[in-house]
């Protein structure tokens, strides 16, 4: 009896088919196809997949599915150098600025106080508190059960009255992922928020509803939970009262919100979208170089020469303090602290020193005409990032702020040449490589940020300083300041003209000698910017190969190495290797890999096929490893059984 075989071409596309979750980052990788005709699965047929097209371009491109785009937010933290004493006048003795940095430290240093230490002071709001003030030191997060589960990794809000404000603020706090096992009695995380009252939980109140803590094995918490042991809580732990009218602060922080549309975009397209909103000098709206409008009478809302979060002047900043939400508020800076921090992440290096600077003194006009004059705009001072670049390396395949800050020009000649980026040696010897710059408060949504783009350090970390110190003279007297820290660490969240071994070499005929004296100038263009984590065209876990799964019974066995996880799978149809990954960087393999399945036993109806698209490791592809556009084409091969036509019977011979 004769066979012949057919064949039946089953398409499971990814855009034809039901996705679980659209807001899950590994929905390209799992879909499920309901088939227009069911295909009956009979004895005796074979199954394997025939071709498999993988959208693999996803390791060098940024995909955006959602049809409204992506809302961008980000928060901006200005900052200036201390670097010069910024005190002139038309005849030399008249103080602009004043700029007057208090340290504790003994009477004897009292002189040192005005030194410039080349340090960066970032811009805050400071007041008065108002009463009732207490600061939220720690809290204690609890898991939900002492399973081997992994808790947390994920965000938890609070809400709470501002002991400087008098407002409704929210608090964000990030939980890193912990073990019950090693943490039963949860962790302790630095939160250091001033609030109105400290009555526990009832104070500091979880914003986040009961379904969120389960989702992430955590426990809410609450007064009734905690275990009250009077006076004191045993979860939240409150700093004793601030005297009010002890002088408090908060970052001075602008926010940047643009959107992003729906595409496919590559790297250099996706820095050209950002790239032209970061450095939009109008980002806000129109400019007017015309700040002396509030020396008028009546007065009138003055407009500056630069509208954008990165970059601003005093006198626009101290007017904003004046009149911002809250307000009014001084415009003052602290100087930088380290970026280490201990076990519950409070930042180890306290502040002790403020900088304050008079704009009504740069108002008043005194150092270019004398006083008296008429008001201009030169009258100010610049202070955040004159450049902003976000770029991409072709060699390192990484996204990269290569500068956020404002360099100092250097080797101006009149009529002659121009200023060009450099550092300087200031009159106590230190080297100065900036003049001011920017750094970055939060970035929104995290999931393209740190997932699609690599940026996962670059927020800068900013905490109120519980502990607070005098800012008279050598630390006596004076105002109590209760201070804001901002931990900074060159390379990971500011940027930096490059340290390189060239700088005190004179590019002149006297080269030899060096140029590292007090108030030399060098040209120095190269800078130490901020590169993130993801790499593109690759994968952190990609060893050569995708495992092909489809769902529907197929008996197959794949068996794992005792030492790794995701040990047996019975749906394995096929292993795809990368080597056949085309120029358009699609995936294409012709079932070089495919294990065929026969079908034994009663009829099969095949209606759905739940199609999975899984790493070496077994674990499903993020959205930077795999695209959507995937197609799997799943042949079954019918044998029939065909009679050969019945002879003609002979003819009898008549």
């Amino acid at each position: 009896m004769a066979q012949t075989e057919k064949s039946v071409m089953l398409r499971l596309r990814n855009n034809e088919s039901r996705i679980a979750d659209p807001n899950d980052p590994t929905q390209h990788a799992s879909w499920q196809t309901t088939l227009k005709t069911p295909v009956t699965l009979e004895e005796g047929d074979q199954v394997k997949i025939h071709t498999c097209i993988l959208d693999t371009s996803a390791e060098s491109v940024i995909q955006l599915d959602d049809p409204d785009g992506v809302d961008i937010e980000i928060g901006v933290m200005r900052y200036i150098t201390f670097y010069q004493n910024y005190e002139s006048g038309a005849n030399g003795t008249t103080k602009v600025i004043s700029i007057k940095p208090t340290i504790v430290a003994p009477p004897a240093d009292v002189g040192k106080n005005q030194i410039p230490d080349v340090k960066r002071y970032f811009a805050c709001l400071e007041k008065g508190s108002i009463a009732n003030a207490y600061y939220v030191n720690f809290v204690q997060i609890m898991p939900l059960h002492q399973g081997l589960d992994e808790c947390g990794d994920c965000t938890l809000k609070f809400g709470y009255t501002s002991g400087l404000t008098n407002l409704t603020k929210t608090f964000v706090l990030q939980i890193p992922p912990f073990h019950p096992v090693s943490h039963e009695n949860g962790i302790v995380l630095r939160v250091a928020a001033l609030v109105v009252g400290n009555n526990g939980w009832d104070d500091f109140f979880p914003l986040d509803d009961d379904k969120h803590y389960t989702d992430h094995k955590l426990k809410r918490p609450s007064n009734a939970a905690d275990k009250k042991i009077s006076p004191t809580f045993t979860s939240i732990f409150y700093s004793a009262e601030v005297p009010a009218g002890n002088l408090v602060s908060e970052p001075f922080v602008e926010q940047m919100d643009f959107n992003i549309p729906k595409g496919r975009y590559t790297p250099a397209e996706i820095c050209t979208k950002i790239n032209d909103q970061l450095s939009n000098l109008e980002f806000y709206g129109p400019s007017i170089n015309e700040p002396s409008l509030d020396q008028l009478v009546p007065p009138q809302t003055p407009q500056f020469c630069v509208n954008n979060p990165f970059l601003g002047t005093v006198r626009q900043m101290t007017n904003f303090a004046a009149q911002a939400n809250g307000g009014p508020y001084n415009l003052v800076f602290y100087p930088e602290v380290d970026d280490r921090a201990d076990d519950k992440g409070d930042l180890v290096e306290n502040v002790s020193k403020v900088m304050r600077i008079d704009a009504a003194a740069l108002a008043a006009n005194v150092s270019h005409n004398g006083n008296g004059a008429v008001p201009n705009n030169r009258d100010d001072l610049f202070i955040g990032a004159e450049q902003v670049d976000l770029n991409f390396d072709p060699i390192l395949k990484k996204l990269n702020f290569s500068i956020m800050h404002f360099p100092i020009y250097v080797g101006y000649q009149v009529n002659s040449t121009p200023a060009v980026p450099g550092v300087i040696y200031n009159a106590d010897g230190k080297l100065a490589t900036t003049y001011g710059g920017a750094a970055i408060t939060f970035l929104n949504p995290p999931e393209f940020w740190q997932k699609q783009l690599g940026f996962s350090t670059i927020e800068i970390p900013v905490q109120a300083q519980t502990t607070p110190f005098n800012d008279g003279p050598g630390g006596v007297g004076g105002d109590t300041v209760y201070p804001t820290k901002v931990g900074t660490s060159v390379g990971v969240n500011v940027t930096d003209i490059f340290r390189g071994l060239d700088i005190p070499v004179a590019k002149t005929d006297r080269f030899f000698a060096p140029e590292a004296i007090p108030t030399a100038a060098i040209e120095s263009s190269l800078t130490t910017g901020i590169i993130a984590n993801r790499e593109f065209d690759t994968s952190a876990k990609d060893e050569g190969y995708f495992l092909i799964e489809v769902g529907f019974k197929f008996p197959q066995m794949m068996i794992g190495g005792q030492f790794g996880d995701n040990l047996t799978n019975n749906n394995i149809q096929s292993v795809v290797g990368k080597y056949f990954t085309g120029d358009n960087n699609f995936l294409q393999d012709t079932g070089a890999g495919s294990i065929v399945y026969e079908h034994v036993g009663e009829p099969e109806l095949l209606t759905d096929l739940n199609v999975r698209v899984l790493l070496p490791d077994g674990t499903l592809p993020s959205n930077t490893e795999l695209g959507p556009k995937n197609s799997i084409f799943l042949e079954i091969i019918k044998t029939e059984n065909q009679t050969p036509p019945t002879p003609p019977a002979p003819e009898k011979k008549k």
